[in-house]
């Protein structure tokens, strides 16, 4: 963040500026070791359905995938399928051939 001068005036009328702030903040390095693009794939034991939703009868999937360090990118997408069963089968899928980054 980077600081604003502060404007004031002198005993004479003239409009001084504060010098800025010195304080440097340090950037965080992003490790490059990390791969990527990666996905934010959460399982939640309490909840099967997990990632899916329905909207008017038809299932749908959704995740989140990092392609870079800095950016997101959500991925919605149907599952043709008005069987919970079956949508959750073809998450299951889904889920693991994003994972796996394919």
């Amino acid at each position: 963040m980077i600081a604003t001068p502060t404007r004031y005036s002198s005993e004479a009328g003239a409009t001084v500026e504060a010098p800025r702030d010195p304080v440097r903040r340090a950037v965080s390095a992003v490790d490059p070791s990390l791969a990527f693009p990666r996905t934010s794939v959460r399982v939640r034991e309490s909840n099967p359905n997990h990632h899916l939703w329905n909207n008017n009868g038809t299932w749908y999937v959704h995740y989140t995938v990092h392609p870079t360090p800095l950016t997101k990118s959500r991925v919605r997408m149907s599952l043709e399928t008005k069987d919970l069963e079956v949508a959750r089968q073809r998450r299951d899928d889904i889920l693991v051939r994003a994972g796996a980054g394919l």
